[in-house]
């Protein structure tokens, strides 16, 4: 089964942040709590870590797209 992982909600002011990277690539095994990606907002760089466990099949968020937090930005295959 295929998950879609959405960007959170990074604070109260903001409803979006840039792609700073991404620490998984197509392919890895990732296990819930492994950090997937670094987002930035206008005050902050937060690490994004996984709610799920799987095998990270899809990225559709690339470094320095605009991501509105909601926003898929990944799919893992659970």
């Amino acid at each position: 089964m295929e998950i879609e992982i959405k960007l959170p909600k990074l604070s109260e002011e903001t409803g979006e942040g840039v792609i700073e990277g991404w620490v998984k690539k197509e392919g890895d095994v990732v296990e819930k709590g492994d950090v997937l990606l670094i987002v930035e907002s206008e005050k902050v760089s937060m690490e994004i870590e996984s709610e799920y466990s799987g095998r990270l099949t899809r990225i559709v968020a690339m470094e320095g797209d605009v991501v509105e937090w909601g926003e898929t930005v990944a799919y893992i295959e659970a």
